[in-house]
């Protein structure tokens, strides 16, 4: 699939000279993912909201965002085009150490998540999009998890997609802490300290501390 991954994303960073950016994430990368498909929505007539705003750049290299949001609103395009109120939102939300992804459109029926989430009517659905192993791979890349579920609110359907993605900060401190597990296993100093550290600067000042005193006790510690 990587080759149709790649065209794909060309089609999308060709063409972002033919629309202008209406809306601003607080990511680059998927501005231009997100204004390309309300550019596709204005011409077919299909309400296009985004919510929230991110305050820092999404923990993607650019492919894996493009592969990711790129399927994912490709598909809820198809979809929401044959429901009686076409209609697409996306939600972005912070919270603590993670990045959601929110994305809902209405939709002609119900549908079963299991079997029918990337079922298309077009005659080529071997080929048709990404798939849903794309969009699992790439969140299990980046340590998240992926939600989806079908709902049926004041007689209309639709289908949600969850997407939650730790933040680059979360993966700074999972690294440090990480480290601290191999200091206390080369020191055999107790780390329960760790347990209620907040801040990378917390985490940062009982490395120090530790790092210290293994210095004047004669052990050397090696960074992977």
């Amino acid at each position: 699939r990587t080759k149709e991954a790649k065209e794909y994303i060309e089609t999308i960073w060709n063409i972002q000279d033919e629309f202008d950016l209406k809306i601003h994430t607080g990511d680059s990368f998927l501005d231009i993912i997100v204004n390309y498909y309300l550019y596709l929505a204005i011409k077919e007539n299909i309400e296009f909201v985004v919510y929230g705003k991110l305050t820092e750049k999404m923990p993607f290299e650019m492919f894996d965002i493009t592969t990711l949001m790129g399927n994912i609103l490709q598909n809820a395009f198809e979809a929401t085009i044959k429901a009686d109120v076409p209609k697409i939102r996306v939600e972005l939300i912070e919270h603590k150490e993670e990045i959601f992804i929110v994305v809902s459109n209405s939709v002609e029926k119900k549908v079963n998540t299991k079997t029918d989430f990337f079922i298309t009517s077009k005659k080529d659905n071997k080929n048709h999009g990404f798939g849903l192993k794309n969009i699992t791979a790439t969140v299990k890349k980046y340590h998240g998890e992926c939600y989806m579920e079908s709902i049926t609110e004041n007689k209309e359907a639709s289908f949600k997609i969850s997407i939650a993605i730790p933040t680059a900060k979360a993966k700074e401190n999972a690294s440090i802490i990480a480290k601290l597990a191999k200091i206390s296993a080369v020191s055999g100093l107790p780390l329960e300290s760790a347990l209620n550290i907040h801040t990378p600067q917390d985490i940062a000042a009982i490395i120090t501390a530790v790092v210290s005193t293994n210095a004047k006790i004669g052990i050397h510690i090696f960074s992977p």
